[in-house]
């Protein structure tokens, strides 16, 4: 990201500090789903739904705006995210990799961690309900394949609907772990990472919105250091 910096020789202005931000659980709806657009971010050619979390109304939550990364022909029956290993990308030797790594972060993964899409669609009953549609799409109106960018859009645009259905217009509601956002601005002499923080939030993890989850969320809280890590709703509202 540019910045512009002060000139030695001008009295120009001081710059403010961005305070270090506590880790938030949220509870919150999803008030938007936006239509599917191309994204070429360093995960692979996909396309990406950006989907407005929105508080519930008393707590102290942020509303955020999350994504949602996708290609369509992964949610065809029977699809095998390990195939994605093997996928050819000229100029790009881990363009499968990344894939894999956006299906498991977006779709479904062994790990324990909830991906976006559970996280979005909140429950398990509505994470069945979500399947369900997709699969009466495909058995009404054929699968997801697309071979060219214009029909693949048309299919991106139709899963687009299908999560319409099941978050805005179902209203689950969803619980999210708000983390103080970064830049990266560079690497140390070891090749890690620098990054710079920033004044605002961003969506690090989901949880289900359940007594024995939100008990666990509550003592977290008390263990944190200097409220590092804060709930921002009633759990005996839960």
């Amino acid at each position: 990201m540019a910045k512009f910096k002060v000139d030695e020789g001008a009295q120009g202005p001081l710059a403010a500090p961005v305070e270090k931000l506590p880790d938030l659980a949220c509870i919150g709806y999803p008030t938007e789903v936006t239509e599917p657009k191309i994204t070429k971010d360093g995960t692979g050619d996909t396309f990406n739904i950006r989907v407005t979390l929105t508080p519930v109304s008393g707590t102290a939550g942020r509303k955020l705006t999350t994504n949602f990364m996708f290609l369509p022909d992964w949610f065809n029956p029977g699809f095998d995210p390990r195939s994605l290993r093997d996928l050819k990308k000229e100029g790009d030797a881990n363009f499968g990799a990344k894939l894999l790594r956006t299906y498991a972060q977006n779709v479904y993964t062994q790990a324990s961690r909830m991906t976006a899409l559970e996280g979005l669609l909140g429950t398990q009953e509505n994470f069945n309900a979500f399947w369900h549609a997709v699969a009466e799409e495909v058995r009404a109106n054929g699968d997801f394949t697309a071979e060219t960018v214009e029909a693949a859009t048309e299919k991106a645009k139709v899963i687009a609907s299908i999560l319409r259905a099941h978050t805005v217009e179902a209203i689950p509601t969803v619980g999210y772990i708000a983390r103080q956002a970064k830049d990266k601005v560079g690497v140390d002499e070891n090749g890690k990472g620098v990054y710079d923080l920033r004044d605002q939030y961003e969506i690090a993890d989901w949880f289900v919105v359940a007594p024995a989850e939100v008990k666990k969320l509550v003592a977290r809280a008390a263990k944190a250091q200097n409220g590092s890590f804060k709930v921002t709703f009633d759990p005996e509202q839960v």
